[in-house]
């Protein structure tokens, strides 16, 4: 009797686990297809994309400017300073963008850092980001305009002469955003 018993137990227990198995692969392949189906994917930054873009020759990474270096207001505004880039920038006539610097590498006062920036119209926005609105997440605002205000755009960034401290590894991220 125990060893038909025990057969008994054997197989009920598989013929259970079995159905178990299954419903629980099933489970997983239903997570699985949850977690990567586009339309249930949330629609973050779509709209920016699908608005505006950005051009840059030099890089195929972010726009970046760097090395930024201590100078006069007069040395910053010249094509010798180094610490500059060309950009256009393409989207809906009609939206109005941002142009947000944001800091990355060593940290040197706001009121420290210059920019000049130009369009091909010859509108020249000079400042320290000191002056400048700051974004939610840390950016500061240095253009706020729409596409006929222009396209091709050139920011030169330097350091004031009155600052002491040391300009290694200075350096600026660039993006657009939609406002």
């Amino acid at each position: 009797m125990r060893k038909g018993r025990k057969r008994y137990t054997q197989k009920s227990v598989i013929q259970a686990a079995i159905p178990a198995l299954f419903l629980f692969l099933l489970a997983l392949l239903g997570a699985y297809y949850i977690h990567t189906a586009e339309w249930l994917q949330p629609e973050i930054n779509e709209l920016t994309a699908s608005y505006l873009s950005l051009n840059n020759n030099d890089t195929t990474d972010m726009l970046k400017i760097t090395n930024l270096h201590k100078m006069t207001d007069e040395d910053g505004r010249e094509e010798k300073n180094k610490a500059n880039k060309d950009f256009e920038i393409t989207g809906d006539k009609k939206a109005t963008y941002q142009i947000v610097l944001y800091h990355m590498g060593n940290y040197v006062e706001d009121e420290y850092v210059k920019f000049s920036l130009t369009n091909e119209k010859g509108q020249i926005i000079e400042d320290s980001l000191k002056n400048r609105a700051e974004t939610p997440d840390g950016g500061k605002i240095i253009f706020e305009g729409k596409m006929k205000d222009g396209k091709r755009w050139n920011l030169k960034m330097w350091i004031d002469k009155s600052y002491h401290g040391g300009t290694t590894n200075l350096s600026y991220e660039i993006r657009m955003k939609n406002k």
